[in-house]
């Protein structure tokens, strides 16, 4: 199974390991965080608690250009994890 990486919904992550192939795009929180620049990783856990809260899921709500995917395990991991992957970003007029 492939998974998408762009505008619509998000299929859902497999409820098993993710393949290497699976895994490339997407970005742990703490990856995310520290490509945004922030100072750790603990703004995008409240985000996506206030996220769950307001929503019922944060699962496919959108943070800085990233959508939220869901909790996978990566290949080797240990424990499932939040996964981001990034969006494209749109074109802007010169």
């Amino acid at each position: 199974m492939s998974l998408p990486a762009q505008p619509g919904e998000p299929l859902p992550l497999p409820e098993r390991r993710l393949t290497a192939a699976e895994a490339a795009a997407l970005l742990t929180t703490p990856e995310l965080a520290k490509a945004l620049g922030l100072g750790s990783h603990s703004a995008l856990t409240n985000w996506i608690a206030r996220e769950a809260k307001k929503n019922g899921s944060a699962v496919g709500s959108i943070y800085r250009g990233h959508r939220l995917r869901g909790k996978g395990l990566l290949p080797g991991g240990q424990n499932p994890g939040w996964l981001w992957e990034q969006l494209a970003q749109p074109l802007m007029d010169s």
